[in-house]
């Protein structure tokens, strides 16, 4: 029978059936959203972090449309097959001066074997603009049932200080530079959890210009007028880094092994640096 749900804040309408049975339950469940608007999308979001959703301008679709299909027994789930999807949308809150537009999502989450740990999400697009700036990211999500493990490319610009000019978020201090990447990762939960650090390989570049960092551990803030890193496997190279903090100037150029073995546990920081300051 037709009934109706929420997801958060989403409205769903589901058709279907769930049947038991002697050796488990077969279900046979299509899903969709009723509407289509990008609001929908918002809606997913905790209304702890999307704040009111009433008075927010969107424009373009989103949808959300599924089929689960099959049997649930020990040994197996039913397939699953789940599209998530927005074409050329924007949304901005009432009270904030800028908006995100250009937002197009393509999101398949999917499971054609009926074993869980065939079971993946594929974030072919997640694409956004904010000003004149854009930002492309996509992943791979598998293995979800045990240890999952990710793949993801990210690509674009995004200024910091304008994080909180289109989105509600409460920030203990402001943030402000603008951040320009083009990365892929790739690594397993269990190597976050158990500092496995040989298994996280990143590769790419990143720059940062007029980037101020401040912390409670710091004296003054730490101003980077710029700073670019090269990532790869095995070493990280800072081709070029400037940063001031109070009437301290900093310059510095090298590569380093193990840093990511460095930031996650007692591994030793392996490398030659030049400083100058």
């Amino acid at each position: 029978k037709e009934n109706k749900g929420y997801l958060n804040q989403l409205p769903l309408e589901f058709d279907g059936f769930v049947k038991l049975l002697e050796n488990g339950q077969e279900v046979d469940i299509t899903f969709e959203n009723p509407g289509s608007t990008f609001k929908d999308f918002l809606a997913l979001v905790p209304e702890t972090y999307s704040k009111d959703l009433d008075n927010v301008e969107t424009t373009g679709d989103f949808k959300v449309k599924g089929i689960i299909k099959g049997m649930v027994t020990e040994e197996t789930i039913p397939t699953i097959d789940i599209k998530i999807a927005s074409n050329n949308a924007s949304f901005k809150y009432p009270d904030l001066p800028k908006r995100v537009e250009n937002i197009v999502i393509d999101t398949d989450i999917k499971n054609t074997t009926g074993n869980s740990e065939d079971t993946y999400v594929a974030i072919n697009t997640l694409n956004f603009k904010i000003d004149e700036d854009a930002f492309k990211a996509s992943a791979q999500l598998r293995n979800l049932a045990s240890n999952m493990m990710v793949n993801a490319n990210l690509d674009g610009t995004i200024n910091l200080a304008n994080i909180s000019k289109v989105y509600p978020v409460d920030l203990q201090k402001e943030m402000s530079g603008i951040l320009r990447a083009k990365l892929n990762t790739q690594f397993d939960m269990n190597a976050l959890e158990t500092n496995a650090y040989q298994r996280i390989r990143t590769s790419g570049n990143l720059v940062a210009d007029n980037l101020i960092f401040s912390s409670e551990d710091l004296p003054n803030p730490m101003h980077i007028s710029t700073a670019n890193v090269t990532f790869n496997p095995e070493t990280v190279t800072l081709n070029s880094f400037k940063a001031q903090t109070g009437t301290t100037d900093l310059n510095a150029t090298g590569t380093l092994k193990n840093l990511i073995g460095f930031l996650l546990s007692s591994a030793k920081l392996q490398g030659t640096l030049n400083l100058a300051s």
